[in-house]
């Protein structure tokens, strides 16, 4: 897998958030909204810092927690912990575990509050590392 996949990948699951936002879809597309954010990161790491995905998994094993909370962690130290990075993919992904994990159904309103916060932190990781 190249480096550039995670970045189509983020970009096409974007782009599946706005069609699922755009019929209703508010579960799902906050799903897509924070594995767009996860995506990107993972381009970032593949692109600004060659690893691979065997290394990104070695070293996500080797921390002994979960993906997403390696991953965050991750780009917490990376951009300083920076607080407004910190406080938006946190909230998006306590929507995200909402929308996938509980029966409560997700309002647009939430959605869209989840839209901005991944538009706000690919603008953060666009900003930060250049992209």
């Amino acid at each position: 897998m190249t480096c550039n996949s995670f970045k189509t990948k983020s970009n096409d699951t974007k782009t599946a958030g706005n069609l699922l936002f755009d019929n209703h879809l508010y579960s799902a597309c906050v799903h897509c909204y924070y594995y767009a954010c996860i995506q990107l990161m993972l381009y970032i790491l593949c692109d600004k810092y060659q690893m691979t995905q065997q290394h990104i998994e070695k070293e996500q094993k080797n921390s002994s927690t979960s993906f997403h909370n390696w991953i965050i962690g991750k780009f917490r130290g990376l951009l300083q912990y920076d607080r407004n990075f910190s406080n938006k993919i946190t909230q998006l992904k306590k929507f995200r575990i909402e929308a996938d994990y509980y029966s409560n159904e997700i309002q647009k309103s939430a959605a869209e509050l989840a839209r901005q916060y991944a538009r706000d932190v690919e603008a953060i990781l666009q900003k930060s590392f250049g992209i």
